[in-house]
């Protein structure tokens, strides 16, 4: 399974990389079509080329997105959007505000959470493509308690106060999705 999703992947990053291209010519065609000093014949083409360009964008971002929902199915066996239970709140309860920068913290303050740091990873940003990619492994739930402890280094008992939980429920839901990010891992680097 880890395989079809490794090759989803990679699928996604060739998508990512195609639309890249893709919007790069667009602004060259732009750019080309507002120059007046070009010939009309050749704005006029650049313009028709546009079209077709934006076009070809339209259908790579459409791939885009199927490729995540996918991954995302795969990855947490189940279907992405789909909520039950808790889940189902409103979405003013639900949605808290999460600073990026704090995903550093993510990366090992303790001995505990140091499951990242291996020899293989050698920058940043390669350490964050894959704390991303164990990230999905985990439900809304789970991600939001997760970077409420790890993230903003709350205490359990605050997130149960902000969460409306127990803190054994806290405690069990934060243990369970490093179980899971810490078998993410190791599949990974099993695979490679």
């Amino acid at each position: 399974m880890y395989d079809l999703i490794g090759e989803y992947e990679q699928s996604l990053s060739n998508t990512l990389e195609m639309k890249k291209r893709v919007e790069e010519k667009i602004f060259e065609l732009k750019s080309i079509v507002a120059n007046e000093s070009i010939p009309f014949e050749e704005r006029a083409a650049a313009s028709d080329q546009l079209l077709l360009e934006e076009q070809d964008k339209s259908i790579i971002s459409g791939m885009e997105s199927d490729l995540v929902f996918a991954i995302n199915w795969m990855l947490t066996s189940r279907r992405p959007g789909s909520v039950r239970g808790i889940d189902r709140r409103a979405a003013y309860e639900r949605e808290k505000s999460f600073d990026p920068k704090l995903i550093e913290n993510l990366f090992g303050a303790s001995e505990e959470s140091c499951w990242l740091e291996t020899e293989d990873v050698s920058n940043n940003e390669e350490k964050a493509k894959v704390l991303e990619k164990a990230l999905l492994v985990l439900t809304e739930r789970e991600k939001e308690i997760y970077y409420l402890a790890k993230g903003y280094l709350l205490t359990h008992r605050s997130i149960a106060i902000k969460l409306n939980l127990t803190r054994p429920t806290v405690t069990q839901t934060i243990k369970r999705a490093e179980r899971k990010i810490k078998k993410y891992i190791a599949k990974l680097e099993g695979a490679e």
